[in-house]
């Protein structure tokens, strides 16, 4: 109808009209291109240590330019059922996929970057300017680690992430100490960690993580600032019953309401106590203090101030298990044998790289490196040399409530039939009329805590050396110690996952509460 008006020479309607914001957000947000996979791979490879496969179906990539504090480069990426595998290194034996999924399946994943066209305009702007936001759907995310598997996320990051990327070009123009270089921000809704000692056997650890929020921001005088925030924390260890059924006992949770309440009613140390840890407890990016059961970290390392960890905790009951505690240390010992296994291949390699490569090398070109790396120790380090502060860790914990349970006595009988035999080997689940006639007990100790550790070093010569000094500052606070009737309650089933585990390996038995 229009080309009819147009060739009768009948003037045309008008365009419809739109307001400001409107005609703006149509002009700059326009798709420059999108491309669509039904599959895709993503292989994050170390030198020696093997490598991360990502598999993702339906995979969607586009970008579009947005304007909000400034013009923006929007990328975006969604794929749905991603996973990731960790591959054994070639040297160890054949390539192979390791037998559980480091992280499994999720049902959906959206990552966005934005990218400020003029880099000028956005420091300017306060915009970092690089931004990435990956947000996960409300689904419990999955996370399976054996020893070799922490030092594999180590040659990772070592070999693709550790890498601090080019200054854009004018950047004697930016604030160097209000410039953000990158932002990486992660939300989750809900995260389970699951150790396994032997890869394929049942996990020993489960550590549910709620409300998990991360942002890590790196500035262009190498300064970075690592802010994690949980909502809760809990964790539980794999234990066996006298029936043979697996079940998790629990090693952090919330404190037990009636010695918890004794405590706080105990004395008047409370209150002198909240203020100690509350001068010491860090805040959260919104400025906010943690939830009463809730984790709160903030790390600022290297550019112009002392590098800085503060960790705040939230009134946690830590339950003590002798053989899970055992498997958790021979945990530790030899994960971080492989870590340093790795660390030390490195640090021969880049040796070795170093005497190969310095007789090939031109005095000329020799002498105009050095200067380089001179100026560039001098633009990115130079703060790091004249601080006369090292480092600092803070730690507060307004509560602990630490709970040792006696071991279960032999079989009595009930109603139902015959309680469960511990046999002197520990505390093993029980009914509720079973506890009546064992009256088990624990013992429940109440305390606060602080602790600063501080590490001095002034410019890198002999007299500064000697000078250094370290220092600790212990603040312990007992609050309460009662021996109350307690015991833990027969394996329920978990229903605090939003989703849960695939792999049998992690599945297997109920949840066990700590009744006092």
């Amino acid at each position: 109808p229009l080309s009819r008006l147009a060739l009768l020479g009948a003037p045309l309607p008008p365009p419809p009209q739109r307001d400001a914001a409107e005609s703006a957000a149509a002009a700059t947000r326009r798709p420059r291109w999108r491309i669509n996979v039904p599959s895709a791979l993503l292989i994050m490879p170390t030198v020696s240590d093997g490598a991360l496969e990502f598999r993702a179906v339906d995979v969607s990539v586009a970008s579009t330019s947005v304007s909000e504090s400034t013009l923006l480069d929007l990328i975006t990426v969604r794929a749905r059922r991603m996973r990731c595998t960790a591959v054994h290194p070639p040297g160890r034996g054949p390539r192979r996929l390791a037998a559980l999924s480091m992280v499994e399946e999720l049902p959906e994943l959206s990552l966005t970057l934005r990218k400020p066209l003029s880099n000028l305009a956005a420091s300017k702007a306060s915009v970092p300017l690089q931004q990435l936001d990956i947000n996960l759907p409300d689904a419990t995310a999955h996370l399976g680690l054996c020893p070799a598997d922490v030092a594999l996320l180590l040659g990772v990051w070592l070999d693709n992430l550790n890498v601090f990327p080019l200054l854009p070009k004018g950047k004697m123009e930016f604030d160097r100490r209000k410039t953000v270089m990158m932002r990486i921000c992660v939300r989750l809704t809900q995260a389970a960690l699951w150790l396994h000692d032997v890869e394929g056997h049942r996990a020993l650890l489960r550590l549910r993580l709620d409300d998990v929020r991360v942002t890590v921001s790196k500035a262009l005088d190498t300064k970075t600032q690592i802010s994690v925030t949980l909502g809760s924390l809990s964790a539980h260890v794999n234990a066996v019953t006298a029936d043979g059924d697996a079940a998790w006992l629990p090693m952090l949770a919330p404190p037990l309401d009636g010695p918890a309440a004794a405590a706080e009613a105990s004395a008047a140390v409370g209150a002198a106590a909240e203020a100690t840890a509350g001068a010491a407890t860090p805040k959260d990016a919104d400025g906010a203090r943690p939830a009463d059961t809730g984790v709160a970290i903030a790390v600022a390392t290297k550019g112009e101030e002392p590098d800085e960890v503060d960790i705040s905790l939230g009134r946690l009951c830590v339950s003590l298990h002798a053989e899970p505690l055992m498997r958790l240390t021979e945990f530790g010992a030899f994960a971080g044998s492989c870590c340093s296994a790795v660390l030390a291949a490195r640090e021969e390699r880049l040796a070795s790289r170093r005497s190969a490569q310095s007789p090939h090398i031109s005095p000329d070109l020799a002498s105009r490196w050095s200067a380089a790396a001179q100026g560039a120790s001098s633009v990115g380090s130079s703060a790091v040399v004249e601080s006369t502060v090292g480092s600092t860790l803070r730690l507060a914990v307004p509560m602990i409530q630490l709970v040792v349970s006696e071991p279960s006595p032999a079989a009595v009988r009930d109603a139902d039939g015959t309680c469960d035999d511990g046999g002197g080997a520990g505390p093993l689940p029980m009914s509720l009329h079973c506890a009546r006639d064992v009256l088990p007990r624990m013992i429940a100790l109440h305390f606060g805590l602080t602790l600063e550790l501080s590490k001095a070093a002034a410019n890198y010569d002999e007299a500064a050396a000697q000078s250094k000094t370290e220092q600790m500052t212990l603040v312990l606070r007992h609050h309460h110690a009662c021996a109350p009737l307690g015991y833990h309650e027969l394996p329920a089933p978990d229903a605090t996952l939003l989703s849960p585990a695939a792999h049998e390996a992690r599945a297997p038995g109920g949840l066990c509460t700590l009744r006092a």
